[in-house]
């Protein structure tokens, strides 16, 4: 029974001792950025502190079976107060805690400070504190500062190390302000602080782990790159310390596994495609390291030649310099352009898709195509080599304006017509100092929109994109011309007025005209006839025959009527109607009154139901003065009219009626 217990005490103390649970610290932390910095540590230490922590954690994951926490595992988000430290290794139960720090102050060495404040029994902190302090300064040949209770030196304790219940210590490694700097920030010096720190852990546990550390940190480059026309991504990685291979993960799968060089050329990849890789470092030891800057993401090339793609050339004016615009398309996985201009290399190498030919002639032709290039190869502008001459930038030259007024057949018109000023494109034309036409591309311009005796002035502006010029012999004044009178055509008709035999003549308005002349029988019978219509009443014989036609006139001259010399017979008009054929009730009269009159002269007719009445009033000369037509209205308006004899002609449904009226 004896032996029994005797067994189980050593079986427990020895599971004791080999699942320890051990809390690594690593000092101090930054907030979001580095910026942020809490404790205004400096970033050696802060950065020491974690390395080595890790570091310190793979070797005793790689070799031991106990349980390691760390406070903190990374730079950023990660700074927490020494109670929370102190709190979390309380919370995991923590066998040894060791908080790793790095000293500042212009020294030199190591140093180790332990915390026995209500402790019962102060020997296993002395102990481990003593332990690490001794090791660290042979390990990494420091100069040994000192292993000492807390606040016999600091004169406070360290809260870290006050409020935890674990066995514990805090070591500084060395002076981040000195020559030691170099040491702590030597990645083979990391390494031996850790190892280090983890043999000093086994002694102090009195542990016997394996002692194959964990491969150590290295970093990863991968490039996307071209191999002739084939796409590939190659992978090169420091080399590990510790390691003995490597396995390379694609897209979190791995993709190629013992490898023992540093190198991987992984060309089974599409273009275009985007690839993720990582690298695990191994050895003997259950730890693998994974490469320290994290999965890196590339895309894989597309290594054809540049495709397709088309130029365009445009001569253009910047000011009054001339230079050719040269645009293309992109070419598909081109790097850079070569531009040819007049079959050789004028610009190379150019990134864009771009570029101002300014060093042009005016007036000279340029040919020009671009070369696409890239590694593999290059290719040509698909449209060729393009031809362009260089414009002229200048403003519009030196010209002259000539106005001339003139008539086109009846019509007054301005006639003006100018030189050419050179690199003009259009030309505004000003009429009595105003803008009239704008934009005119021609050399002539025919001014219709005016009036004959009045006079205009004009000037021209030549125009382009550059400027303008105005001709050079200033403004013209010119004064518009009346035009003889226009064709016109002549209708004469038998007629009666009343019972009275008479011809009637009406002709079309002659453009220009201002008055006519009638002549009847060769001879001038009315003149300064203002109106297109006339009755002639006058010495007409029922039966006889007479010859009319009309002379249009104006201060330019006189114009016949185009059909000639009319004749035409005279009716007789004294019997128009029979009351003998005509039912006396049918007999439409009309009756006029008062007359004389000096204003209204009323119209009575002996049927109601007449609706329209139309009628002309003609002076003695038979000239046409007023003429309407009377709807429900029975009375005409008389007062403009001169006092006179006048004949008033009405008709009414076919019949017509011929009166004398007198106007007092």
């Amino acid at each position: 029974m004896k032996k029994l217990v005797l067994f189980v005490a050593v079986l427990v103390a020895t599971l004791n001792v080999k699942a320890q649970i051990i809390v690594v610290d690593p000092g101090h932390g930054y907030g979001a950025t580095t910026s942020d910095n809490p404790d205004g540590r400096t970033a050696t230490e802060i950065e020491t502190a974690l390395e080595v922590g890790l570091r310190t954690r793979n070797l005793i994951q790689a070799s031991c079976t106990w349980t390691v926490y760390m406070t903190r595992t990374t730079n950023l988000n990660s700074w927490i107060s020494v109670t929370q430290r102190a709190t979390m290794a309380n919370n995991w139960n923590a066998d040894r805690i060791l908080s790793i720090h790095c000293n500042a102050g212009g020294g030199t060495g190591t140093e180790t400070f332990y915390c026995t404040q209500d402790d019962t029994n102060t020997a296993p902190d002395i102990a481990f504190a003593q332990k690490i302090q001794t090791d660290m300064s042979t390990n990494g040949q420091w100069n040994n500062r000192r292993c000492v209770e807390d606040n016999s030196f600091l004169a406070y304790h360290l809260g870290v190390l006050r409020y935890s219940s674990a066995t514990g210590c805090l070591n500084e490694i060395g002076f981040v302000d000195s020559s030691d700097a170099t040491k702590l920030t030597s990645s083979t010096w990391r390494d031996t602080f850790a190892l280090s720190y983890f043999n000093s852990l086994k002694s102090n546990l009195n542990q016997t782990c394996a002692t194959t550390p964990a491969p150590g940190t290295f970093t990863l480059t991968a490039t996307p790159e071209c191999n002739g026309t084939t796409t590939q991504v190659k992978l090169t990685w420091t080399a590990s310390s510790n390691a003995t291979s490597y396995d390379l993960y694609r897209n979190g799968n791995v993709y190629a596994a013992g490898l023992t060089g540093t190198t991987y050329t992984n060309t089974a990849v599409t273009a275009g495609t985007a690839y993720s890789y990582y690298v695990k470092a191994k050895n003997a030891g259950a730890t693998q390291t994974t490469n320290s800057n994290g999965t890196l993401n590339v895309t894989a090339l597309n290594c054809s030649l540049p495709g397709s793609f088309s130029l365009t050339a445009t001569p253009e004016c910047n000011g009054t310099t001339s230079r050719v615009s040269l645009s293309w398309t992109a070419a598909a996985n081109a790097t850079s352009y070569d531009l040819y201009r007049n079959g050789t290399v004028y610009a190379a190498n150019l990134t864009g898709t771009t570029y101002s030919n300014t060093a042009v002639t005016a007036g000279t032709t340029y040919t020009y195509y671009v070369k696409a290039k890239n590694a593999n190869g290059a290719t040509n502008n698909s449209n060729g080599t393009l031809s362009v001459t260089a414009v002229n930038c200048s403003v519009p030259g030196a010209f002259t304006l000539s106005a001339v007024a003139e008539c086109n057949a009846n019509v007054s018109r301005v006639n003006l017509t100018w030189t050419v000023a050179a690199n003009a494109t259009t030309y505004d034309i000003f009429r009595n100092g105003s803008l009239y036409a704008a934009d005119v591309t021609g050399t002539q311009f025919l001014n219709t929109y005016i009036t004959p005796g009045t006079t205009y002035t004009y000037s021209i502006t030549a125009k382009n994109t550059i400027g303008s010029t105005n001709n050079s012999n200033g403004t013209l004044t010119v004064t518009a011309i009346t035009c003889p009178p226009g064709a016109f055509t002549l209708t004469a008709s038998p007629t009666c007025s009343g019972t009275t035999s008479a011809i009637n003549l009406t002709w079309t308005a002659s453009p220009n005209a201002t008055s006519y002349d009638i002549y009847r029988n060769g001879n001038l019978y009315a003149s300064d006839v203002t109106g297109t219509s006339f009755l002639n009443t006058y010495l007409i014989t029922a039966g006889t025959t007479y010859t009319y036609y009309v002379k249009a006139k104006n201060t330019a001259g006189t114009l016949n009527n185009s059909n000639g010399t009319l004749s035409v017979t005279a009716t007789s008009c004294s019997a128009r109607i029979n009351s003998e054929d005509v039912n006396s009730e049918d007999i439409l009269t009309l009756s006029l009154y008062p007359n004389p009159t000096d204003g209204v002269l009323n119209l009575e007719l002996n049927h109601n139901d007449i609706k329209s009445i139309q009628y002309s009033i003609y002076d003695s000369n038979g000239r046409l003065v007023k003429e309407a037509t009377l709807n429900e209205e029975r009375s005409i308006d008389v007062s403009s009219l001169p006092s006179a004899l006048y004949w008033l002609r009405v008709q009414i449904n076919g019949q017509e009626f011929v009166k004398q009226i007198m106007k007092k």
